[in-house]
């Protein structure tokens, strides 16, 4: 019997690229779907021929009770404000509302935001570009297989504060905004930004570089504790 192992996109996750197209060898890779691998708590397999999903549950007594649910995620982004530097959006306030079940984004495609070996997906359960004193307060992210909550490009003297996130797949937090190479004087870049009081734990359950408060291209000072 021959079988023939077909390799899917990948490779642009670090900074320094693992794609090498002029002199291509053999890098870090991973096996996917085996029902033989399904080994350990909270992993699982689906039968697409036979339309059976099969789940090792995390557990140490009994299996899952009959009233469990199962969510099948989707949407990487829950909420998108955009705007612009000439036409920003002005005031919005998101407050008490509880984010749930987006979709992973390490599989998407990354940029390099500074001079490490960093690279990040330009994306987030909710991600506001354009704004001036925005609020995002009193909220729970949870269960989101992605980043949480993103400042992109040009923002304005937004405030980020009593927020809690938990079971995080990538980062919590995080602000990036656009140069022209090392020259960011066109003003695209969350400035004046607050952040303060905010509860992280759980993250980088996917994407193992990941933290509480990303930050790179911007200009505000560092979060409050």
């Amino acid at each position: 019997t021959t079988m023939k192992i077909g390799w899917n996109k990948g490779g642009f996750q670090g900074a320094r690229g693992l794609v090498d197209t002029i002199n291509p060898r053999g890098r870090e890779w991973y096996i996917d779907i085996l029902l033989g691998e399904l080994d350990n708590p909270n992993e699982f397999y689906y039968d697409i021929e036979n339309e059976i999903l099969y789940y090792f549950p995390n557990s140490t007594t009994a299996p899952p009770p009959p009233t469990a649910t199962y969510v099948a995620t989707n949407l990487e982004i829950l909420i998108n404000i955009t705007g612009s530097q000439q036409n920003p959006v002005k005031g919005v306030t998101i407050k008490d509302l509880v984010f749930r079940n987006a979709a992973y984004t390490y599989m998407a495609p990354h940029g390099v935001p500074s001079g490490g070996d960093w690279a990040l997906q330009r994306s987030a359960a909710v991600i506001v570009e354009g704004t001036q004193s925005f609020v995002l307060s009193g909220c729970h992210f949870d269960r989101v297989d992605g980043n949480g909550f993103m400042l992109s490009g040009y923002n304005r003297n937004a405030t980020i504060e009593d927020n809690e996130f938990s079971w995080i797949g990538d980062s919590a937090m995080l602000a990036w905004g656009y140069t022209n190479g090392i020259d960011g004087t066109e003003g695209n870049q969350p400035r004046g930004t607050l952040v303060q009081r905010n509860i992280v734990r759980e993250i980088g359950m996917f994407q193992k570089q990941s933290s509480a408060w990303f930050q790179a291209r911007i200009a505000t000072p560092p979060p409050r504790s």
